[in-house]
């Protein structure tokens, strides 16, 4: 700025665009929408205003001073020049610390023109404190930090008290650094005019505190014809600051429309009302109305609360209330929308227009003990991978249920909170050791630590005895389980069985009541004291090869709706039989799992179609997919040619069948008629092969895709053919 060399302006250039005195038409910061402006000094000489006003630029800060002179002999012509056609001008003293008091220096700069006026269009005097290279003091005028910033507060502490304004402070990040040890003195008082060239605007470095700029020197080159600045606000916003408005902290206002006071909305989302002087200062901007506002009491506490449509507030103080004028609120024991609930810590809290507030048993009654809102919530065990939805009964009371993976996906896979008791969890105790475990509602067990039990309700902390604990050990993988009488238990980690003393465990190749399994994939699960366990064919064999306890599930496909059962006969093998629905009852219908091959499905292709189909142990047939046919052993993934394929329709439905040659097949959707080319179908009013039935007084179609219900119109559509009896 004032102490470097500045080529003067040059050019007279006629004024082409918008008059003196039209800010809104004025040019823009580099891509950030702000307005542009300049410094200049004695280096630049006269300078042709008109032609900067036309470049763009709506502000200018013109040097008045420097050290403990006045310099600039076109300061006259620089300052009235720039305001002359319409800008905004302020100016500027360019500091030496070396050589005289702050106090001094401002002084000389105010006498020199660098005052300010509330004329609308004075801007305050700014310091211009950079790196020394006036002398060969050094780049900090040969001062400590802790000097350089008692020289810069006595210089703006006297300026503020001579003309009413905090001067801006002009500076670059890395001198403020070094040479004022990023002092934080000024960032609360004094406007930031930074200096950082050719970056964007959001990685300007901000030093000593400031958490934003409102004057940014840009570059020394540009679109302006001398330093390139903008202002961090809009036109009407350094209007405001001209004039010593603030430059407004908020991001909007907003008035209640049957209330008086106008509000101010922080970025953070909070707001305060604004005093009228506050308002004034900022330039009274526009303001959103707002539905009205509504003053409710609660009976109960006195409490009073200022709610918007939204049924949400604040609670207001008599400070607040006797401001708003002491409206008389409506009373009520519960405010509508508010209610009562808990934490699952047996402790009260009404969630209030204002928020969620503490509340005691009396704060209940006296509200007339409304119905609680009971809350709901995901939980686990740190040690246990279950997860569990806890929902609360009552004030001290919940019940908390296993939540599969389906059901947690739906809910879109919420935190769990760990906690230390869930409900439904029991304790009980070996009669021969003095460790208390803990059971989940799921059956898995752990020893609980003291927390965990004085966690737990008084009605749960009794325990069962579980009857003399026995410690053994498979002998085929040095696993050792601490087992009681129901014969399941828990795995020791070599820390556990230590602390246990070391007891000898019982040796096996089986544990009494454990087995080995497998789950329709082929591979081996040792089912321990402890649960499922994946096992190696080494694990099995060295278990002496006991006899595999295979499993039966009940299964089906996800385009037929045949359930079927299917068992295991070896690791690698089952069968699959139908399940008539009596069965499927008897046995508590359980749900089926869908699969993508089910034992004795076979697989054929028409001679003249690329695709391959699945036929059912039922004889339901369906276009096999890639994965389906995969999924079958190798054994079965061979296929039959079922001869050619034929596309008949039914001239009365319109309805187009896949047939092979023996007169059966599949009812084609329009999608599949057109996965094949959309082939001319044969029309029949009767599709050879098939016929109509009666069965309890009600007529069916035998189409080549099985029975149909049919209708008296369908039947006379197809010609009225013999009817077929069973």
């Amino acid at each position: 700025m004032g102490g470097g060399s500045r080529e003067p302006l040059k050019g007279s250039a006629a004024r082409t665009d918008s008059a003196p005195g039209d800010l809104f038409a004025a040019a823009t910061g580099p891509n950030t929408g702000l307005p542009l402006g300049v410094d200049v000094s004695s280096w630049q000489g006269s300078v042709d205003w008109t032609t900067v006003w036309n470049t763009g630029a709506r502000f200018a800060y013109v040097k008045a001073s420097e050290g403990p002179w006045k310099l600039n002999d076109y300061f006259n012509q620089q300052y009235n020049g720039s305001a002359a056609v319409g800008m905004f001008r302020g100016a500027y003293h360019f500091a030496r610390p070396n050589l005289s008091s702050g106090k001094s220096q401002a002084e000389v700069f105010v006498r020199s023109g660098g005052g300010w006026t509330a004329d609308g269009k004075t801007l305050p005097g700014a310091l211009d404190l950079e790196t020394n290279m006036s002398d060969s003091s050094g780049d900090c005028y040969g001062l400590t930090p802790a000097q350089l910033t008692g020289w810069t507060k006595d210089f703006t502490t006297t300026y503020r008290a001579l003309t009413g304004r905090d001067a801006p402070i002009y500076t670059t990040y890395y001198f403020w650094q070094d040479c004022l040890g990023g002092s934080t003195a000024f960032s609360t008082s004094n406007p930031l005019w930074i200096a950082h060239w050719q970056v964007d605007h959001t990685r300007v470095l901000k030093p000593g505190g400031w958490s934003t700029f409102t004057f940014w020197q840009f570059d020394d080159h540009g679109a302006l014809p001398v330093d390139q600045n903008v202002f961090n606000g809009s036109l009407d916003a350094l209007r405001q600051f001209a004039v010593g408005r603030a430059v407004s902290a908020y991001a909007s206002y907003f008035k209640y429309s049957n209330m008086p006071s106008i509000y101010g909305r922080l970025p953070n989302g909070t707001f305060r009302a604004l005093s009228w002087d506050e308002y004034s200062q900022l330039g009274q901007p526009g303001y959103q109305t707002l539905g009205p506002v509504s003053f409710v009491m609660n009976s109960w506490n006195g409490t009073i609360y200022l709610i918007g449509a939204d049924n949400k507030g604040q609670i207001l103080s008599f400070q607040d209330w006797d401001a708003y004028g002491r409206p008389n609120p409506t009373v009520s024991k519960l405010i509508p929308g508010t209610y009562f609930t808990t934490k699952f810590d047996s402790k009260l809290y009404y969630m209030s227009p204002a928020g969620e507030i503490p509340a005691t048993d009396a704060d209940y009654k006296a509200a007339g003990s409304p119905p609680l809102t009971l809350p709901t919530r995901y939980v686990k065990y740190d040690w246990d991978t279950t997860v569990y939805q806890q929902k609360a009964t009552s004030l001290t009371a919940s019940t908390a249920t296993t939540v599969s993976h389906d059901q947690w996906a739906a809910a879109g896979f919420p935190a769990p909170q760990v906690i230390s008791y869930i409900p439904g969890t029991t304790f009980f105790k070996y009669t021969n050791l003095g460790t208390i475990f803990m059971k989940t509602p799921t059956g898995a067990t752990h020893p609980a630590t003291y927390d965990e039990w004085r966690s737990a309700p008084l009605s749960a902390q009794g325990y069962t005895d579980a009857g003399q604990a026995r410690f053994v050990m498979n002998s085929w993988n040095g696993t050792i389980y601490l087992i009681g009488a129901d014969n399941k238990g828990q795995i020791l980690s070599f820390q556990d069985w230590d602390a246990y003393g070391r007891p000898n465990p019982t040796v096996s190749k089986l544990i009494p009541g454990t087995y080995f399994t497998t789950k329709f994939d082929s591979k081996l699960y040792y089912m321990s004291p402890a649960g499922e366990i994946p096992a190696t064919d080494a694990d099995y064999k060295a278990a002496g090869s006991p006899p595999l306890t295979l499993p039966t599930r009940y299964v089906k496909y996800d385009w037929d709706t045949t359930v079927y059962q299917q068992k295991a006969t070896s690791l690698t093998a089952s069968t699959a039989t139908t399940v008539s629905h009596d069965q499927w009852a008897a046995a508590g219908f359980p749900a089926p799992q869908v699969i993508s091959y089910i034992p004795g499905t076979t697989f054929f292709k028409y001679t003249n179609l690329g695709t391959i189909f699945m036929k059912t142990p039922t004889g339901a047939t369906h276009p096999a997919t890639y994965d389906e046919w995969r999924s079958a052993p190798l054994s079965a993934q061979g296929y039959t040619d079922a001869g050619q394929a034929r596309f008949v329709m039914n001239s009365w439905n319109g309805t187009i069948y896949l047939i092979g040659a023996d007169n059966k097949g599949q009812i084609l959707s329009f999608q599949d008629w057109d996965a094949y080319g959309r082939p001319n179908p044969t029309v029949s009013k009767l599709i050879p092969g098939t016929y109509f039935t009666r069965s309890d007084n009600k007529l069916y179609y035998m189409s080549p895709a099985g029975q149909i219900p049919a209708t008296d119109a369908d039947y006379k559509a197809a010609g009225s053919p013999p009817i077929r009896t069973r």
